[in-house]
């Protein structure tokens, strides 16, 4: 029995010698190359993030960059967008504003044209008062006694004249000394137009009666319109175009030959021309003092 164990199995307290056990080169080999293989194993490993406060691989590092720098791209395609969608919604909110500056333009203009219509239909209204009272007047001037006629026919237009104040003081730039002047001057171009009226009758005595009176009412017309707009033209802020008083002018002409029909009707205490003539001339009074110097 003892004999069929191998040597390296003797036991020692038989006295037999105990031999060493014997070496393989293939074990050797494995023993060897073990350390290497663990080592690939270890290089081929995957990667997996390590703890905080650990070294990152130079793998590592280089992931991390092109994570951020794919991160920076996109934040600026995002911020590229984001700023034209703004332009796309800012464009339609400044049509917006452009269109309702120009809706409250014509709003404003609408407004301030309506707004002279009614104020020129009020001057108007007080120029047909004014001729309405004029012919009344006589009866209250013949009444002061030792007044040169002039003065006495100077006052009959005492109504316009004041009509012709409010006129230029609202319509113009004028202060209240101008426009106090402006009623004076008009008083004074009521005299000159009676005064051409008679004279221009006077010079056409062969005519016909009828063409005499026009032609005295076109005289007077012109004259007392003209002397009118002469004085407040010269004044501080009296238009000094001469085109803005050309339709006074023309005014004035015109509704003077209405002299005809009153001496054709034979009104004494009342008159077309008056209202007609005075509402026609301060109108386009109000127009000039309105009219921007060139």
């Amino acid at each position: 029995m003892v004999g069929s164990f191998p040597a390296c199995c003797a036991n020692p307290a038989s006295g037999h010698a105990t031999a060493a056990p014997p070496t393989s080169p293939i074990k050797l080999r494995r023993l060897m190359s073990a350390p290497k293989h663990r080592a690939s194993i270890v290089a081929a490993k995957p990667f997996v993030a390590e703890p905080a406060g650990e070294t990152f691989g130079v793998l590592d590092v280089a992931v991390l960059h092109l994570g951020a720098a794919r991160m920076n791209r996109a934040a600026q395609q995002m911020a590229f967008f984001a700023g034209a969608a703004g332009r796309h919604r800012q464009s339609p909110m400044q049509n917006m504003d452009g269109s309702e500056h120009r809706a409250g333009k014509r709003l404003t203009q609408a407004i301030t044209a309506d707004t002279s219509r009614n104020d020129l239909l009020k001057i108007a209204g007080g120029g047909v008062l004014s001729g309405i009272l004029t012919p009344l007047l006589p009866l209250l001037t013949d009444m002061i006694s030792g007044a040169p006629a002039d003065i006495r026919l100077a006052l009959v237009a005492l109504p316009f004249a004041i009509l012709v104040f409010i006129v230029v003081r609202r319509c113009s730039a004028n202060p209240n000394w101008a426009a106090l002047l402006a009623a004076v001057v008009t008083m004074i171009a009521f005299v000159c137009a009676v005064n051409a009226a008679i004279f221009i009758d006077g010079q056409a005595n062969g005519a016909v009666k009828v063409m005499r009176n026009i032609l005295a009412g076109l005289a007077g017309g012109l004259v007392g319109s003209a002397v009118m707009a002469l004085g407040i033209a010269l004044l501080p802020a009296g238009p000094r175009n001469v085109a803005a008083w050309l339709p006074m002018l023309m005014t004035g002409a015109v509704a003077g030959t209405l002299l005809a029909l009153d001496n054709a009707l034979g009104l004494d205490l009342t008159s077309v021309l008056y209202p007609v003539w005075q509402a026609g001339v301060v109108v386009r009074l109000a127009l000039a003092l309105r009219t921007k110097p060139a």
